[in-house]
């Protein structure tokens, strides 16, 4: 198959990756406002950026974000050091063409990682993608790290979803839109003033700069652009909560939230909100609400706090479906492979005692 590689570097990077956003149906995961943002978020460990297309016929049949990120000298395929968006692959291409294509890109990884000195790539499919039917990237030698996300099937009617919800979250979700107005900022009101608003409360929760405005104002953009939405809450004139969604034409994901740690409530903050998100959503047609990770306890490649796991109760009281997230590591270091698993069994046996 003749197949040209385009990488971002490359004068027509950029217009082959706009033509693929507009002629298929692809997630917010790609999206260039995503992918500014997230260069923004990890610009200090950025070294360099390796993402590439591929193009057949003058007509882009798949994209691969990749970031090289530098940590104490070591080089890693990753994003905030964690996990990055596995290729994107365009649906208008056959499945045996597919197939091919998805291994040519897998090898291009390979000769990127060897030519930069890269020691693993940390990679994740879409979770929401019924493309996959099980962790592709063991077949490409990366060992599964993969764990769970909570989706709430936006197909099925509002009575039902709310008749799925749990039993205590009914009168709190009442609760909370008696007591406050909830405010919707998206691509038809974009405010400017209402999102720095956003932005101080995140540092407020958080008790330090988590990161830098730029990151903020490219989500801001992502409003404008109708990639994203904004939901406020606020308490009389003042805004004591908010909740970020991105979203494509699909799918939405409960992207981060803040509330103000000085403001005392008996009624919780974000069930209202995310109650709210659905409803949005699906009078928007959208199929899919992703609310995020889904960790019951610790495993072999994932940590969770015990605040981790309260999270995670908490979510799948919106009547959600559990799918695989699929993930993975491939490590061109073999030392490195070594330190990393016997690193992660010792915490994961730590975690085990903690629990017991």
């Amino acid at each position: 198959m003749n197949l040209q590689t385009v990488f971002q570097s490359e004068p027509q990077y950029k217009s082959f990756l706009f033509d693929l956003f507009n002629n298929s149906p692809i997630s917010w995961r790609y999206l260039p406002a995503w992918i500014a943002y997230q260069k923004a978020y990890c610009q200090n460990n950025m070294a360099e950026d390796c993402s590439f297309l591929l193009v057949k016929d003058e007509k882009p049949v798949a994209f691969c974000p990749l970031f090289i990120e530098d940590h104490h000298g070591s080089h890693f395929f990753s994003y905030g050091l964690s996990y990055q968006a596995a290729p994107f692959i365009s649906k208008k291409v056959s499945k045996k063409v597919s197939k091919k294509i998805e291994k040519i890109c897998f090898d291009q990884i390979d000769v990127l990682a060897k030519k930069h000195g890269v020691l693993k790539s940390m990679l994740q499919l879409n979770p929401v993608d019924m493309t996959y039917s099980f962790n592709i990237l063991v077949k490409y030698g990366y060992l599964d790290s993969s764990i769970q996300t909570a989706v709430v099937d936006l197909n099925i009617d509002i009575a039902t979803l709310w008749s799925e919800l749990r039993k205590s979250f009914k009168s709190l979700i009442n609760n909370g839109r008696k007591k406050f107005n909830i405010i919707i900022i998206d691509k038809q009101n974009p405010d400017y003033d209402v999102h720095e608003r956003y932005r101080q409360l995140h540092h407020k929760t958080a008790g330090r700069i988590t990161r830098s405005q730029l990151t903020f104002d490219l989500q801001f953009q992502a409003i404008k652009n109708d990639n994203a939405m904004l939901i406020g809450l606020q308490d009389g004139e003042q805004y004591v909560a908010f909740s970020y969604f991105l979203h494509d034409k699909k799918a939405a994901y409960y992207g981060s939230s803040s509330d103000d740690p000085a403001y005392e409530s008996a009624i919780p903050l974000e069930h209202c909100i995310i109650w709210k998100a659905i409803e949005y959503y699906q009078e928007r047609g959208l199929e899919i609400l992703e609310i995020g990770v889904q960790q019951f306890g610790p495993q072999i490649f994932d940590h969770p706090s015990p605040k981790d796991i309260t999270i995670s109760f908490f979510k799948r009281g919106f009547g959600v479906k559990i799918l695989p997230f699929y993930r993975g590591i491939k490590y061109f270091d073999k030392e490195l492979m070594q330190r990393d698993l016997m690193s992660n069994v010792a915490q994961t046996v730590k975690d085990q005692n903690h629990q017991t």
